[in-house]
This record gives C-alpha cells, structure tokens and sequence, in this order.
C-alpha cells in the first residue's frame, strides 16, 4: 500500500509580533505556493475518509496522494486556505474545537501569545460546503490526558455530537488537542464513536 504524506498546518497567516509560536505559522503565499507546486508534481489530495476507505480497500488511491489537516479552527482558513484548496478541487480536514466556534484561541493567550480569531458554525458549514472534511479537536482544546474519565467522555462525544448536528455528516476523526495522547484517550476516543 502507498505511503500517503500528511502535512498539518494551525495558522496561515502573517506572522504577528508578539507571537509566542512562530512555527505555527505558514504565510499564505507560502501556502498557496506549496499547493501549486504539490499540483504541478502530479500529487493528488484526499481527505482522511478517503484515504481510510483505500487503505480498507473501498476506494482507489490516486498515484500520489496528499493529505492536507489543519488544526484548531482558525477564522482566516475561510479566506487563505478553503479557496486555495478549492480551486483545484481538493480536500482538507479541518480539526474544529467545538466549544469554541466564533470565539478565539484562549488557550494559546494563556502561553502569553497571540489570540487568533476561530471560525464560526456558518464558517465551518462554508467550508464543508466547499469540499473540506471536518474532524473533531475537543469542545474546549484541553489537554485531554490530564482530565478524569467523566470529562475526557464529555469532551470527546460533546464534541462529536455538536459537529454532526451542525455538518450532518458523521465526524469519524479526531486531532488530540496538543498531540497529548495515550492509551486511556486513545481508548476513550474509540468509545465516543471515533476511528
């Protein structure tokens, strides 16, 4: 089977000053640009779901796959990374903390960095409507490996729940809040419906 890249972007947009994680950053020329030169390679991008169905052996692999995901929800995707995606046609996951649509990143502001805008739930529509898969990234981006079981189950299936209703599609994948992960949440994960 066909070993598929998968390349995670959190923020595509100018560098502020101030920031606190400038490695979070792509600027969205640069971004454009490492569309443009995956296309004119010949690399093809498929969502999470599709790549799921090929390697199951539901679906064809392109030649040379891409898999684009993007983490947290960040308002400006709406400008600098849908239509750059939408253009040619192709996917991304779009990892949403669904607790927190329409407000911003406070978690990052209590790094002491800078709080970024996050999509709200006719953004997140928006972008589904344009070809983007959308995954879950907790209901309020905790770090999921410190929380007793009673709160990991709410924040994974509330989670999922609120992105279903709001998409009607099934929300099959989840992005560990800060990649912070171990047996119990992968276990708790499964629990509350994901793959």
């Amino acid at each position: 089977m066909a070993r598929v890249p998968i390349l995670m972007y959190h923020r595509v947009t100018p560098l502020p000053r101030g920031t606190t994680v400038p490695n979070h950053y792509v600027h969205p020329a640069r971004f454009a640009r490492h569309v443009d030169v995956l296309h004119r390679t010949g690399f093809t991008a498929i969502s999470l779901s599709r790549m799921a169905d090929a390697f199951a052996g539901r679906a064809e692999m392109p030649r040379r796959p891409v898999v684009f995901s993007f983490d947290d929800g960040y308002e400006h995707w709406s400008q600098n990374v849908v239509p750059v995606l939408a253009t040619k046609g192709w996917p991304g996951t779009l990892f949403i903390v669904s607790g927190l649509m329409g407000k911003d990143n406070a978690w990052d502001n209590r790094a002491g960095d800078v709080r970024e805008a996050l999509m709200n739930p006719e953004q997140v529509r928006d972008a589904q409507s344009k070809g983007m898969e959308i995954g879950g990234h907790s209901v309020s981006h905790a770090r999921l490996t410190k929380l007793d079981d009673a709160e990991l189950a709410r924040e994974l299936t509330a989670c999922r729940e609120t992105l279903e209703e709001l998409t009607g599609q099934p929300v099959p994948y989840f992005c560990y809040p800060y990649g912070a992960v171990d047996k119990r949440v992968r276990d708790a994960a499964a629990a509350a419906g994901y793959e």
